[in-house]
Formats: structure tokens, sequence, C-alpha cells
């Protein structure tokens, strides 16, 4: 590759990484007042560990888990602009890191915000969706034809970024 190429990349990822931490600085400083318990991206650049539940074999890694007072908020930071409401599969992650949080901190999450780059979603974790979510998991880990599941885009730059790149067997 020549230079000009691998300096135009460099400078791309560079502003794009800029932007996720302008996003994720606004949404500290700005709407969230809170002590940061979790980031999944530590100060120092480097990913932390997800979140996991032994009991429901779930893992996961919420963009940011604050503390307010007692209460604790997941908070899922997405950089598209905001559809008119959240879809199903964005609001189940949501609830996902509210369980994660509840078992790893044994404080149950009131609610979890998604937040678009144009507006915010304050969804709130009920029993009746953490049950719908263990139900959901439940039928995953029931269906036959899910024995291998692959990579589900072809977007380098998506890859790039993913914090299982170092052991994905489908990395672009």
């Amino acid at each position: 590759m020549n230079q000009q190429l691998l300096l135009g990349i460099l400078l791309l990822v560079l502003a794009l990484a800029g932007l996720i931490l302008m996003e994720r600085k606004k949404a500290s400083d700005i709407l969230f007042q809170g002590k940061p318990v979790y980031e999944d991206i530590a100060p120092n650049g480097k990913l932390k560990a997800p979140l996991f539940d032994p009991e429901t074999r779930l893992a996961g890694k919420p963009d940011l888990l604050i503390q307010k007072g007692e209460q604790l908020i997941p908070i899922e930071i997405k950089s598209q602009p905001a559809p008119e409401t959240p879809p199903a599969s964005h609001v189940f992650q949501l609830m996902a890191y509210c369980l994660l949080a509840e078992k790893a901190f044994a404080v149950k999450p009131d609610y979890g915000i998604l937040r678009y780059r144009n507006k915010e979603f304050k969804i709130s974790y009920t029993i009746k969706r953490r049950d719908e979510l263990l139900d959901r998991l439940e039928r995953i880990r029931e269906d036959d034809s899910l024995e291998e599941v692959h990579r589900s885009h072809c977007n380098s730059f998506r890859c790039g970024g993913c914090g299982y790149r170092s052991i994905c067997d489908e990395k672009l």
C-alpha cells in the first residue's frame, strides 16, 4: 500500500476514534452526572473484561455503567441517529446489560439508557422485560440450528473495532 493511502486510513481511524470519545465525554458530562462504575474501554484505551453471569451464561460489556446515588444505570451509546422508537434488538441488548449489572453488583437497575447521536431513550428494566430476556436466551440456546454462529457483517471498520477481534476466526 502506498504511504498516502496508509496516512488517509490512519487519519480516518483517528477522526472516528475522536468522535466516539467526544460522544462518550458528552454523554458522561452532560447527561449522566454520576460516578462511572464500568466502561467497556478503560481510560488507558485497553478493553475491559466483559461482565459475566454464570447462572444465565450471559456476558456483555455495557458502554458505560454509572452509579447515581444507590442506583446503577447501564448506558448503551449508539453512533447512529435515533430511530422513532428503539428497535427490539437495542432494547434487549440494554436489558441484558441491566441483568448483568444486577448480577455483578447486587443492585437492580430501575432503567437503562439508549443514547443515540441526537436523542436518548430511558428504558425501564421491569420484571416483564427481564423475563422476556431470559425467555429469549433460553429459546436461543434450544435452537439446534445455531450450532455455528458466523460474523453478521461485511464492514471492515466495524470488524476492526470489535473487542473480540483478537480471538475471532472470521475477522476481515
